[in-house]
């Protein structure tokens, strides 16, 4: 009788393989989705920082009487980053005096929605982490973190307390 080597993979081999390469490949996009999330957040901030600039330095040479007003001039601010729509208008706060210098930006998406949930919160606790924003104000306990630690958020807006589910709309998953 002759023998035979055989050589090659068991089925269950292969199927240990193909698993171990389906949870790396999982994560990978996890991560992958993750970082393009961080990198639209940065992107929206950082628009919204260079226009702000614009708009205070150019601010210094008009008057404005009416939010009417103020909102044509900032009509030529807005800009797309990320997917999203970013414009300036002048706020509307009927237990405040109208000054003609304070302007506030509105984040809306592709269908003109307010962002809502996890993207509004990321935004704005990067924006109070990253640039220290001192021109909104609400204070959110134990606001879930992107490394997974909480942490009390604080930040100013026209003096009112708001809390990000008012503010963002809670998640809906």
């Amino acid at each position: 009788m002759k023998k035979t080597n055989e050589s090659g993979r068991s089925m269950s081999e292969m199927l240990a393989v193909l698993a171990i390469m389906g949870v790396l490949s999982i994560g990978t996009i996890a991560g992958f989705r993750h970082m393009m999330n961080k990198q639209k957040i940065n992107d929206i901030i950082q628009t919204i920082n260079l226009n702000s600039i614009q708009i205070l330095s150019n601010l210094t040479h008009q008057s404005f009487t009416t939010p009417d007003a103020m909102d044509q001039f900032l009509k030529s601010y807005s800009a797309k980053s990320g997917g999203y729509n970013i414009s300036f208008k002048a706020p509307r706060d009927t237990d405040r005096e109208f000054t003609g210098t304070e302007f506030v930006a509105e984040i809306t998406d592709q269908k003109g929605d307010r962002i809502k949930g996890s993207m509004c919160r990321k935004i704005l606790t990067t924006m109070v982490k990253v640039n220290g924003v001192s021109d909104i104000d609400f204070t959110v306990r134990n606001e879930p973190m992107e490394d997974g630690t909480t942490e009390d958020v604080t930040m100013r807006l026209s003096g009112k307390a708001v809390d990000l589910n008012a503010l963002c709309g809670k998640d809906v998953l």
